[in-house]
């Protein structure tokens, strides 16, 4: 866990989780909004995005440099007029801000882009990795697919 504060003096709380084959999920939010369902939907109007994104690229790229066969992974939760609007996940504004920080921060020389924007989810498949371990992309979608509800990772229960 790391926290930071922004420029409006706002504390932002980022979890790095770490999963089976070395894939580490970022997801941030406010502190205000810690025990809230829908933390991670939530935006707080300050204008801010970039420098909460950077912060959360510089963490996943010291976790890598720690673990130099990191994978990442992220959703673009959905806004509140999103969930209103469909209730689905796909494409979300969120996910296509992320996307193109992830595309400039993360060189497809070092790492598989993967996205499903069905689910507005994107993976970073550490190449390293998959040279050691061929099966890794269907084995994250595996772990994925069997341990994990996408409504309980989005915060909707």
């Amino acid at each position: 866990m790391f926290v930071f504060k922004n420029r409006k003096n706002t504390t932002y709380i980022v979890n790095v989780e770490e999963y089976q084959h070395h894939v580490f999920i970022v997801k941030f939010h406010t502190k205000q909004k810690s025990y809230s369902k829908d933390k991670y939907n939530k935006l707080t109007n300050e204008k801010d995005a970039r420098k909460i994104i950077y912060t959360c690229i510089d963490i996943g790229l010291d976790v890598y440099k720690k673990y130099p066969l990191a994978s990442f992974g992220f959703i673009g939760s959905p806004l509140p007029k999103e969930m209103e609007r469909d209730n689905e996940l796909d494409n979300t504004k969120r996910f296509k801000v992320y996307r193109k920080f992830a595309a400039f921060f993360f060189s497809p020389d070092n790492f598989d882009h993967s996205t499903n924007s069905g689910f507005s989810s994107y993976l970073l498949y550490n190449k390293k990795h998959l040279d050691q371990r061929p099966t890794l992309r269907e084995d994250v979608m595996s772990m994925f697919d069997n341990h994990f509800d996408m409504d309980e990772l989005l915060g909707r229960n």
